[in-house]
């Protein structure tokens, strides 16, 4: 197996500077409608397509993505005039459950063979056929091989293989998950809309991505925090929405999202009363919750 050596570690959004073909993810300084935090992921070059979330920089910065999480990384080796790696990115990879086991257990990156440097790589792999998909474990080994279109049952059926221990989530339920911390409502739009009215309450959505760091850092902390989820729960419906994804992309559009993570407060009615954006401790965040639950 070929093992990678990495020098830096998480998260490669946060001070490094990645290749040129790559699109940049800074931390930024953005002024919200009624909040100004600092700490926060810039959203940038979004494919307006449900799809994974593939990471963004060069091969040596995906291992060692991958590496930082504890997640195993899988490689897209396509080309452009490749008829099965546009299947693969038409239906394979825009199959909601492989997108949310993707987002959940793997680090995902593609790599263009006929790229600067897609071509050097594809040489030391000895790659002669597309699409084809390296699999590394988290200590950046290779642990499986495959090649040419695999639907999406089956890469489902790889992606479990090359890493065992996790399983495909069962159907997600319209009701909220009992954890500590707070418990965020399952469910799409309307569904939360329906929730936010028939409850009486207010409601707020978390926007994030996938590698969205300080995104991590809240859903890790903050959002598991006792005292938040106590009273988040009892004045809220709490809702999350991955800005990349399904509904995602054109809600974060339409209510011009431009940094991650972003909480926004809406009224029971679904009338938007402000934002939060950045990332924002447990105590913070408690206060932020108190202030729009007086509006």
């Amino acid at each position: 197996m070929k093992k990678f050596s990495f020098l830096f570690c998480c998260f490669m959004p946060f001070g490094m500077a990645i290749q040129a073909q790559t699109s940049a993810q800074n931390d930024a300084h953005i002024s919200a409608s009624t909040k100004t935090i600092a700490n926060v992921t810039t959203y940038k070059d979004t494919k307006k397509v449900q799809q994974i979330s593939f990471f963004q920089g060069n091969l040596e910065e995906a291992l060692a993505e991958a590496k930082c999480q504890g997640k195993p990384l899988f490689i897209d080796f396509y080309t452009d005039k490749c008829a099965p790696c546009k299947q693969m990115d038409k239906e394979t990879f825009a199959d909601e459950t492989v997108i949310d086991f993707t987002a959940q257990n793997y680090v995902a990156y593609k790599v263009d063979g006929n790229g600067a440097e897609g071509k050097d790589v594809a040489n030391v792999y000895g790659i002669k056929a597309f699409p084809s998909f390296y699999f590394y474990n988290p200590k950046g080994e290779i642990v499986g091989k495959e090649s040419g279109f695999i639907d999406a049952k089956n890469f489902l059926e790889k992606m479990q293989k090359y890493n065992p221990k996790k399983e495909v989530k069962k159907e997600i339920s319209n009701t909220p998950t009992e954890e500590k911390g707070i418990a965020f409502f399952k469910g799409d739009w309307t569904a939360l809309l329906a929730k936010a009215k028939k409850s009486g309450k207010p409601f707020f959505v978390d926007f994030y991505t996938t590698w969205c760091g300080p995104c991590k850092t809240m859903s890790k902390t903050t959002f598991k925090d006792e005292k938040v989820g106590k009273f988040a729960n009892e004045h809220f419906v709490a809702y999350k929405m991955d800005a990349e994804k399904g509904e995602g992309i054109q809600l974060s559009e339409k209510y011009e999202i431009q940094a991650y993570p972003t909480i926004m407060f809406f009224d029971k009615d679904g009338k938007k009363i402000g934002e939060a954006v950045g990332l924002q401790d447990a105590k913070l965040f408690l206060a932020t919750l108190k202030e729009y639950k007086a509006k």
